[in-house]
């Protein structure tokens, strides 16, 4: 498998996802035309890349990375709207397709999800602890865009993650 199958729709959708992250750190907003683009990119390169290499698997991995990641910050958003928004769930569209491309099971799709979201996280505490440092506010009630770390943390994940799961 060539590197240009491994990583050519995170080569396409890195530099929207910059440009999300940079919109939402500003911000605290991801617009939907950006999330739009970038899924329709990166679900057109995935296809692209399916149809020439006849990896209809790494496709069928890639949407139930999708479906996974979406689902699982929609509960959240569903959970409390007020601390997840709508536009990190579209986002999570695609890092799911991202993180599910080119995986050899569900399995693998699952722990990819799992380290990008802890990965996320960490950077999301890491930020509300610098916002707290710089601007000596409390962290209760301090809106963090979460945007940002998700899509560190699935451009890393995608980068590192076969070799955190493989060993």
């Amino acid at each position: 498998m060539s590197l240009l199958h491994v990583y050519g729709p995170l080569i396409v959708a890195t530099p929207v996802l910059g440009l999300i992250s940079d919109i939402d750190r500003r911000t605290k907003r991801i617009p939907d035309r950006l999330s739009l683009l970038v899924l329709a990119m990166t679900a057109s390169t995935i296809t692209l890349l399916t149809l020439v290499g006849d990896q209809r698997a790494d496709a069928t991995n890639a949407a139930i990375g999708a479906v996974v990641l979406g689902s699982i910050l929609g509960a959240l958003h569903a959970i409390r709207p007020d601390g997840l928004g709508m536009g990190d769930v579209k986002l999570a569209l695609t890092l799911g397709l991202l993180l599910g491309w080119t995986r050899s099971n569900a399995l693998d799709v699952a722990l990819m999800i799992a380290w990008c979201l802890m990965l996320a996280s960490a950077l999301g505490l890491l930020s509300v602890a610098t916002m707290m440092r710089r601007q000596d506010i409390s962290a209760r009630g301090t809106a963090v865009p979460f945007g940002p770390s998700l899509c560190a943390g699935a451009v890393v994940v995608t980068i590192v993650g076969p070799s955190l799961i493989l060993g």
